[in-house]
């Protein structure tokens, strides 16, 4: 399941990486889905991106849609404030420190393939194409984990992409980050002798 939901990811990726436009900046208009399927696109496009690339104001941004603070502590969001997104099934929290900035996501329902398909379609839009991991991310209660990592070289972006089964809750948690400093996970393991 691991290797063929990173496979489905890589594909896209190279297959739509001479036809995928650059993210072009936020769309001021656009306004997350209030019902059905929670808007995965809407959450990356219009708030996790220009938090992490065009350096945003993570409060601002939520101020600026409209997004109600979600009541109570999140874990998922390690103390951060999180904001629902359109419904109460998703939220977004962000996370700015020392070690670099973060945009985390969580979708408490829906389809996990309709998300991981609206996820890889949206990352074809990153600036630089996001791997594999050498090493896989540990599983844990979900059905697939991937880590994907930013060329050595330039920004160090991660996104770590979540994907529950088809009764598992969450159906989606997913970090993507631009670090500081290079993830140790994503250094690529010496060659063997």
């Amino acid at each position: 399941m691991f290797r063929a939901f990173v496979t489905v990811l890589c594909l896209l990726a190279a297959a739509s990486a001479a036809a995928a436009q650059t993210w072009e900046g936020p769309n001021h208009d656009r306004t997350p889905r209030a019902f059905g399927q929670g808007d995965v696109d809407f959450v990356l496009s219009e708030l996790c991106f220009p938090f992490l690339l065009q350096g945003a104001n993570g409060d601002a941004l939520a101020r600026e849609r409209n997004l109600e603070t979600a009541f109570g502590t999140q874990d998922w969001a390690g103390g951060d404030h999180a904001y629902l997104v359109g419904q109460a099934n998703v939220m977004v929290s962000f996370d700015e420190g020392p070690e670099g900035r973060a945009c985390t996501l969580i979708v408490r329902s829906g389809n996990p393939d309709r998300y991981r398909a609206a996820i890889a379609t949206r990352m074809a839009t990153w600036p630089v194409t996001l791997t594999p991991a050498a090493r896989e991310a540990p599983r844990g209660s979900f059905a697939s984990r991937a880590l994907l990592c930013g060329p050595q070289e330039g920004p160090h972006d991660v996104a770590l992409i979540s994907i529950g089964g088809v009764n598992a809750t969450p159906p989606v948690l997913m970090t993507l980050a631009r670090l500081a400093e290079p993830n140790e996970s994503c250094a690529t393991p010496p060659a063997p002798r």
